[in-house]
């Protein structure tokens, strides 16, 4: 069979359904290109946008050391750590190194500037010259109100022991505690301190243990469910610490008496299996 060349005459039932594929298909065909267009700018946008990005980025850098200082002021302000505040702060920026001085009430304020700074700009360096103000308070008065930022902290409970001396300002404390966050915690909290110029966080973490645990429920209610500690079991936080490391206990704090420091260790001893009880309870002292 060959292939004939001859043109094929039309019918009209022919145009009708070539129209309908025209109209149809150039519908088809401007919606294909619709979307290609629309990929196309949105390739093109994601292209810029880096550009664009790395481009402000450039331009951050070569911001200069009087707007800097002003942006450092004005975030100082903002977080209340101006002169009326009690805050004395110079600001001083030269090619891009911020530098911090003068005096703050407390380390927490003093760290708080110093992130307000690194928050001015891209690119900057923060120096934090910054110190704690005297706060005209001796260390026995720090030492108590110290010892009152502890007492305050939701989670200090029988099971913790925080423990600590103040020295020309400078705050050490000690004990043992039993998560990291709650050694943070404590440091955090001896920082909002006005006055306290250093804290030295020796508190220990002790180990998670399941059988340390048990100790620990069992020593308090062998104390606390005896009827002579009742006074002491009432209050929000009682005086005696049970701190349990590695199947041994140690009792920390105060009691009244000294038969109240013996009824304490014996209760201990006969109710708890434990490799060793240590009994530092201190008594207080009459008048």
């Amino acid at each position: 069979m060959t292939l004939s060349l001859r043109p094929v005459p039309l019918r009209v039932t022919d145009v009708l359904f070539d129209k309908k594929v025209m109209k149809y298909g150039g519908i088809a065909m401007f919606n294909r290109v619709k979307t290609v267009t629309s990929v196309l700018c949105l390739v093109v946008l994601c292209m810029v946008l880096p550009v664009t990005a790395s481009a402000s980025e450039r331009v951050s850098k070569y911001v200069s050391d009087s707007t800097i200082k002003s942006i450092v002021e004005r975030n100082l302000e903002k977080h209340h750590l101006t002169a009326k505040d009690g805050a004395n702060i110079q600001v001083d920026v030269d090619d891009h190194v911020i530098v911090l001085s003068g005096t703050v009430p407390s380390l927490k304020l003093m760290r708080e500037a110093g992130k307000q700074a690194w928050r001015a700009n891209n690119g900057v360096r923060v120096e934090n010259r910054l110190s704690v103000a005297n706060a005209r308070k001796t260390d026995d008065q720090l030492a108590e109100e110290v010892a009152h930022a502890v007492r305050l902290y939701s989670r200090y409970d029988i099971f913790d022991w925080v423990d600590g001396r103040v020295r020309n300002g400078v705050v050490t404390l000690t004990g043992a505690v039993r998560q990291p966050y709650r050694k943070a915690d404590y440091e955090r909290l001896v920082e909002q301190v006005d006055g306290v110029k250093r804290v030295n966080n020796e508190l220990r973490v002790l180990p998670l243990s399941t059988f340390d645990d048990q100790i620990r429920f069992a020593a308090s209610r062998a104390i606390y469910r005896d009827p002579l500690f009742t006074p002491y079991a009432i209050q929000a936080l009682p005086p005696i610490h049970i701190v349990v490391e590695n199947g041994r206990v140690m009792l920390k704090g105060v009691v009244a008496t000294p038969m109240e420091k013996q009824v304490a260790e014996a209760n201990v001893r006969s109710n708890v299996m434990a490799f060793e009880v240590i009994n530092d309870l201190q008594v207080e002292k009459a008048g």
